[in-house]
C-alpha cells in the first residue's frame, strides 16, 4: 500500500486542539503514512508541545521565522515522500477509517482528489448543522465551475503530482485555487460518509479575512474559466492569480465581521440570525453584491454563450 505524508502547519497551537488533532492522526486504522509537522513560531511552549508527541512517523520541521501557513505547506510538500497528500489542521479531528476508506477509493477509481463529508462544530465542540456536498466527479466539477469551493480542507487527500503545491500569490484562498488546477489533473470525488471533524471559528483567520477570501477566490475563478474555456490546462501549474488583494479597508474588515457572524448562525440554523448579519454585511459593504453578480455573468459567458 502506498505511503500517505499528512502536513500539518501549528501556529501557536491551543494545547488541547493540538492534542486532539494528533491523537486521531496517530490512531488512524491506516498506518503507513509520515506525519508532516511545520511550526510556524519560534514560541518555547510549541515546540514543548511538540517534542511531545511520540511517534517514529513524525516529522518536525521548524521554521526560523513566521512564514505562514501557504509558504509553511509547501515546506512540508518539499519533504513530502507519499505517494498522496492529507491535509490537516490544529483544532480538526478524523474519524478512526478516515484515511484508510479515502484510500481505498481512490486507488480503486484512480481519482486525484478526494473529500469527505464533514461534521461541523463550534468552540466549545457542539454540534452544529450538517450539509450534505455533492459526491461525483461531474457534480464537483460542476461546483467548481460555479465558482465555489466544495472541498473541506482538513478532509481532503491528493495525489502528489510532481512540481504542484499551493500558489502562494493565492492568499487566503489557496485551497480553492489548488483544486481548480486539480480540475485539469484528472477525476475527483467526495466520500458519503462523515469522516471529518472541523471546528468553526469565527474569530479565526478564516472569520476574519472573508473579505480578502472573497475577492482574492473571484480572481483565481476567472482565470479557471478562462483556461477552462480555452483548454489551457497545459499553462495549469503557473498557478490562478498574480496580483492578489492583500490588505483591507475599514469597510471590508467590517464586512468580514459581520459575515461571519451571519455564517456562524447559519451553521447553528438560526435563519432570522443568520439573514439580519447577512443584511448589516451588505448594506456595509454592497460591492459583494456587484462581485456576486459579476461571478455569475462569468459563468454563463464561459458555460452557455462561449464567449
Amino acid at each position: 500500500m502506498p505511503l500517505i505524508s499528512i502536513i500539518m502547519s501549528v501556529y501557536k497551537p491551543d494545547e488541547k486542539g493540538l492534542l486532539r488533532t494528533v491523537t486521531s492522526v496517530l490512531e488512524q486504522s491506516y498506518s503507513k503514512y509520515e506525519f508532516i509537522i511545520i511550526q510556524d513560531d519560534i514560541e518555547k511552549k510549541t515546540e514543548t508541545l511538540l517534542e511531545q508527541i511520540n511517534d517514529t512517523r513524525v516529522v518536525i520541521l521548524k521554521n526560523s521565522s513566521n512564514l505562514g501557513l501557504v509558504k509553511s505547506l509547501n515546506k512540508g510538500l518539499l519533504h513530502a515522500k507519499g505517494a498522496y497528500i492529507a491535509r490537516i489542521d490544529v483544532d480538526d479531528w478524523w474519524e478512526i477509517n478516515k484515511l484508510k476508506l479515502q484510500l481505498e477509493v481512490m486507488l480503486e477509481k484512480a481519482l486525484v482528489l478526494t473529500g469527505t463529508q464533514v461534521n461541523y462544530v463550534d468552540v466549545n465542540l457542539n454540534p452544529l448543522k450538517k450539509y450534505k456536498t455533492p459526491s461525483t466527479n461531474e457534480s464537483l466539477k460542476s461546483v467548481l465551475e460555479s465558482g465555489k469551493n466544495p472541498f473541506t480542507h482538513s478532509s481532503v487527500m491528493f495525489k502528489n503530482f510532481e512540481k504542484i503545491s499551493y500558489n502562494e500569490k493565492a492568499l487566503h484562498t489557496e485551497d480553492f485555487e489548488l483544486w481548480c488546477r486539480y480540475y485539469f489533473l484528472g477525476n475527483m470525488e467526495i466520500l458519503p460518509l462523515y469522516l471529518t471533524n472541523y471546528v468553526i471559528d469565527i474569530n479565526g483567520i478564516t472569520g476574519t479575512k472573508r473579505y480578502l477570501m472573497f475577492i482574492n477566490a473571484m480572481k483565481v475563478y476567472e482565470r479557471f474559466m478562462y483556461h477552462l474555456k480555452n483548454n489551457k490546462s497545459n499553462l495549469i501549474k503557473d498557478g490562478l492569480i498574480e496580483e492578489p488583494q492583500r490588505e483591507m479597508s475599514h469597510q471590508e474588515i467590517l464586512f468580514s465581521r459581520y459575515y461571519s457572524r451571519g455564517i456562524n448562525h447559519a451553521f447553528r440554523g438560526e435563519k432570522i440570525k443568520y439573514y439580519y448579519f447577512l443584511v448589516i454585511s451588505l448594506l456595509i459593504n454592497p460591492k459583494i453584491i456587484y462581485y456576486n453578480l459579476k461571478k455569475k455573468y462569468i459563468y454563463y459567458r464561459y458555460k452557455f454563450l462561449k464567449l
